[in-house]
């Protein structure tokens, strides 16, 4: 029998890593003792059972329970963690998961979502260590986490934007790329006079820097990827425009293409207004977060055909708007970028009073200018498109 006995704990230290975790030092000693203690009639009927008995008896015999209770204690990375993470690694590997429906939008190829990175195993330790429940045996240990990190993987878009602010290196990296696809964009529809090899990286660090810093000043909320992507885009407009002044570089638009939706449809020689952007029309004008979106994609890009109608006279008020909006400077921040440091307290103070009324006025300004504009070519084209 204690033949049987050893073979069933050769079996349970090699699936849970016994002897690396620390649990036990010396599982031959451990046979006689158990072997003395469980009767075993033989048959294949009594077996299971048998094979319960010698575990229960083989845990309590090490002292598993409190084993797991001293880890539950530990503020470091030891065997037993580092096992156990591993192993959820290999469990919950992505190679065989499909995309989420959030990864899909952002444009990713490679599933990230299912991805367990340390942090996110160190966030269930936390949840581990603070279990009161006693941890007899391996196999309840395993299960425990099993079951934890079913919860949280695959993770949401929400949890995935929370991990690129903590720094988590696998999801840095993925964001930079949904950041070069961004920038690709950008730069895709230009016609440069100059060698544009840097140019692209320069986008890519100049939007990523700048993103990061916003999220660890907790200054960006987003509920849905396109939300996001249509932040990037005008980040990534705004840092490409601000290399081309920096560097004193010069670039002509070549077909635009707004971001928000694509037509086909290219206005004929009849149309009243041939210089209007098709895509425009498809902007739904009763969503407040897609007409807005639209008024910014047009102030990013001084070329595009609607920037002269949109903002007319009005430079000054715009400034102050992409200085708001885009960078979220605060109003005192606006102030001294626009008069300078030296203002006066009390001037200051009257300055930062008109800017914020001019704000929200000049936004509601916009955009009724853009509706009465989209109205006017939808009305034009109507039977046409």
């Amino acid at each position: 029998m204690q033949n049987l006995v050893l073979e069933i704990l050769t079996k349970e230290e090699e699936r849970f890593s016994l002897r690396h975790i620390g649990a036990v030092a010396d599982m031959a000693s451990l046979v006689p003792i158990i072997s003395g203690k469980i009767s075993f009639d033989g048959g294949d009927a009594g077996f299971d059972d048998f094979r319960r008995s010698v575990l229960e008896c083989f845990y309590r015999e090490i002292g598993f329970a409190d084993f797991v209770a001293r880890q539950k204690k530990t503020h470091f990375e030891t065997p037993f963690f580092n096992t156990l993470y591993f192993y959820l690694k290999r469990k919950f590997n992505s190679k065989d998961k499909e995309l989420t429906d959030w990864e899909k939008e952002l444009g990713l190829v490679h599933v990230i979502a299912w991805q367990l990175t340390l942090s996110l195993f160190r966030r269930l330790r936390v949840s581990f260590s603070e279990e009161k429940e006693d941890f007899h045996t391996a196999a309840v240990v395993w299960a425990y986490f099993e079951k934890e990190c079913s919860n949280i993987l695959p993770i949401d878009f929400q949890e995935f934007i929370g991990q690129v602010g903590v720094g988590e290196e696998y999801f840095c990296n993925a964001f930079a790329e949904i950041v070069k696809k961004c920038a690709e964009n950008v730069t895709k529809r230009k016609n440069f006079a100059f060698d544009e090899s840097l140019l692209s990286s320069a986008l890519v660090e100049a939007t990523y820097t700048f993103f990061v810093k916003k999220l660890e000043e907790e200054k960006l909320k987003f509920e849905a990827p396109a939300q996001l992507k249509a932040y990037l885009a005008r980040i990534c407009e705004i840092s490409f425009l601000e290399y081309c002044r920096d560097n004193k570089k010069e670039f002509k638009n070549s077909e635009y293409i707004d971001e928000i939706a694509f037509c086909d449809d290219k206005a004929d020689d009849n149309d009243e207004n041939p210089d209007f952007d098709a895509a425009d029309v498809d902007v739904d004008i009763t969503n407040d977060y897609e007409v807005a979106r639209a008024i910014t994609v047009i102030l990013l890009n001084k070329e595009h055909p609607l920037y002269q109608k949109i903002v007319r006279k009005d430079e000054e008020k715009v400034r102050l708007l992409m200085e708001k909006s885009i960078n979220n400077l605060s109003y005192a921040e606006i102030a001294d970028k626009l008069y300078g440091n030296g203002i006066p307290a009390g001037e200051k103070e009257k300055k930062v009073i008109s800017m914020r009324k001019e704000y929200e006025r000049f936004r509601a300004v916009l955009k009724t200018r853009y509706i009465e504009i989209t109205s006017k070519k939808c009305a034009n084209t109507k039977g046409r498109i």
